[in-house]
């Protein structure tokens, strides 16, 4: 009776638009085509809490139980890859799956996080820029089947932007030269780049909010927690020639020439609140309600302050802090403020404990998320402590533990593997790790190193830390292919590279030999 009402339940067009059963059979039928209708999918409460998902077959019956639209489809993707040896990856996939579904005994798994974060604000100029609705379509299926449930979402940015500043009483063309090419837009939300390769087009605006539209309601069909982009004080030339009595800062980054640098408004001027409320209200109004908004204001850059003026630079940050804050709840009074925290590691030196903690002191514990975005470079890159370590848990706001698995859209096989299947869980029992409430990954580039992305989605739904000597190999569908993972889990897989090109050498010419063997080990 049960297995009749949940196919019934599929095909209804009388199902809740905010319904979990529908959202996901319609993400497991674009995977496996009309072998979906023969899955049970039922819904079942949060696990104190949190979201959680059981998956079992029996006599070829398969069900997947989950409280959400993604810890149901995140089932799905378990089963396939571990009783099917089955999966979609980004370079390629193996879906040969048996006539009958293999009986798979009771596992039941519970999220020890509220929040699984996907993409980085890089993401969209290494990869993205020029994705179609069909790639991205395949990109949020590849999430939700991964358990995320809060993916980053600023595409359009510019064409809300510029409704904003045309209302601020500047030129179109003026408020064009502002923005940057579209593989450099990224770096000129961030506040880094202007200019740089553009303006950007009529017909450019208006395919990116189409674009837009299709995929904020892909993610909220699914459930997931879009965070989307709200101002950062960074504002044209034009409109800093137009206001000559307001002291504006002149940024500076990656050796650009100075015309291609930030202006950014000071905190205490009304037009940070007026404009930051404006383009929240502009966002929505197109868009719909949003909680999630990301604003960053100092990324790999550093405040015009006096040298060894320490009151006056912490005095700055906490007016900044407030400004942001403020500019975000003024336009959603609901809303959070999302900041990455890669610059307070990136930038050790300047973000010491008072300096960060005078950034924050302003704002609502319960209003802002801090992404730690890189907790793969202390160890590799910048030779410190986790930045979550050096800021006590980040004094009492919620923060979401993050790795950037991938720098500069690079693609060598690298990655610290045993890293990713410990310090994650290592944060999470840890007495100083504050409030604590996500995981994630935030590689700049996708399309690479698969193996690293299936450990991490794995690492969102676990608190336990795990022996890679045991991991993936059992999950393997070959000799062949067990016998390579234990090339790479010996080599590149106990590496982190994060700027340097990976010239394969002697790793190549073992994989390479391993593969000729193949025959006779298959």
């Amino acid at each position: 009776m049960l297995f009749c009402i949940v196919l019934c339940a599929c095909n209804s067009s009388s199902v809740e638009k905010d319904g979990i059963i529908q959202p996901a059979f319609n993400l497991i039928e674009r995977q496996i085509g009309e072998r979906a209708t023969g899955i049970q999918l039922e819904e079942i409460a949060l696990e104190n809490g949190k979201e959680t998902f059981e998956v079992e077959a029996k006599n070829g019956i398969l069900t997947l139980r989950g409280s959400s639209s993604v810890a149901i489809c995140y089932a799905f993707h378990t089963y396939l890859r571990e009783a099917c040896s089955a999966m979609k990856t980004w370079s390629g996939e193996r879906m040969e799956l048996p006539e009958t579904w293999p009986d798979f005994v009771l596992k039941k798994q519970t999220t020890p996080y509220e929040y699984r974060y996907f993409l980085n604000v890089c993401t969209f100029g290494y990869t993205t820029p020029y994705w179609d609705w069909e790639r991205w379509e395949k990109e949020i299926d590849w999430m939700a089947l991964r358990g995320v449930n809060m993916p980053l979402a600023t595409v359009a940015s510019e064409a809300i932007a510029e409704r904003v500043w045309l209302k601020m009483g500047l030129k179109e063309e003026d408020i064009r030269a502002f923005f940057t090419g579209p593989a450099h837009l990224p770096w000129h939300r961030m506040g880094n780049l202007n200019g740089w390769d553009g303006p950007l087009t009529d017909g450019w605006q208006k395919e990116q909010i189409k674009l837009q539209h299709k995929i904020l309601n892909r993610m909220r069909e699914l459930g997931m927690e879009p965070i989307a982009p709200a101002f950062a004080g960074f504002v044209p030339t034009a409109f800093a020639e137009r206001h000559p009595e307001i002291q504006f800062k002149h940024l500076e980054w990656g050796g650009f020439d100075e015309k291609y640098n930030a202006y950014v408004l000071p905190p205490e001027t009304p037009y940070f609140k007026e404009i930051g409320k404006l383009f929240i209200e502009e966002w929505e109004k197109e868009f719909g309600k949003n909680t999630y908004y990301l604003s960053d204001s100092f990324n790999e850059m550093k405040l015009p302050v006096a040298e060894g003026d320490d009151d006056g630079k912490h005095k700055l940050l906490a007016q900044y802090g407030e400004s942001i804050y403020h500019s975000i709840a003024a336009g959603n009074p609901d809303a959070v403020w999302v900041t990455q925290g890669w610059t307070f590691g990136y930038q050790h030196d300047f973000w010491d404990k008072a300096s960060l903690q005078a950034l924050l002191s302003r704002v609502p514990d319960d209003k802002m998320i801090i992404i730690d975005l890189g907790n793969d470079y202390p160890k590799w890159v910048w030779g410190t402590e986790q930045t979550w370590k050096n800021h006590d848990g980040f004094y009492g706001k919620k923060w979401i533990f993050s790795y950037v698995p991938n720098f500069g859209g690079k693609t060598p096989m690298t990655g610290d593997l045993q890293m990713y299947a410990t310090s994650s869980a290592e944060a999470l029992h840890s007495a100083n790790a504050g409030n604590l409430v996500g995981f994630g990954s935030a590689p700049e580039g996708l399309e690479n190193n698969e193996v690293v992305y299936e450990l991490l989605a794995d690492m969102g739904w676990t608190g336990e830390i795990w022996i890679l000597g045991c991991l993936f190999i059992v999950r393997l569908v070959t000799a062949v292919a067990r016998r390579l993972w234990i090339v790479l889990g010996s080599s590149s897989g106990k590496q982190f590279i994060a700027r340097c090109i990976l010239t394969p050498g002697l790793l190549g010419k073992r994989l390479s030999r391993i593969l000729a063997e193949s025959v006779s080990w298959t």
